[in-house]
């Protein structure tokens, strides 16, 4: 699995996260795991295979506003990939 990390600290109350099992945050578990931060209800799933949070843990709000920026940006032709592109490339593109 890589080499140990630290777990991230809740960017809302800088607290501790546990590394748990997806069905701690779905109906059902989807073999993944995620970190959890149980008084804030936030969470952020991770790289499959590896400890290495996916970005930053988002309450439900934040995560709502995460997937219709990503349906936004969905059709654009500006992913990193397209063209050989950095992530930062592909962000300013988009705009």
């Amino acid at each position: 699995m890589g080499k140990k990390r630290k777990p991230p600290i809740c960017d809302y109350c800088q607290g501790p996260t546990e590394f748990v099992d997806d069905s701690e945050v779905y109906e059902r578990s989807y073999g993944r795991k995620v970190y959890l931060c149980r008084p804030c209800n936030a969470w952020v799933g991770v790289h499959k295979g590896t400890t290495r949070p996916l970005g930053r843990l988002a309450k439900s709000e934040l995560r709502k506003m995460k997937i219709q920026a990503h349906a936004h940006l969905g059709g654009r032709q500006c992913a990193p990939v397209d063209g050989g592109r950095t992530r930062r490339e592909a962000r300013l593109m988009c705009g």
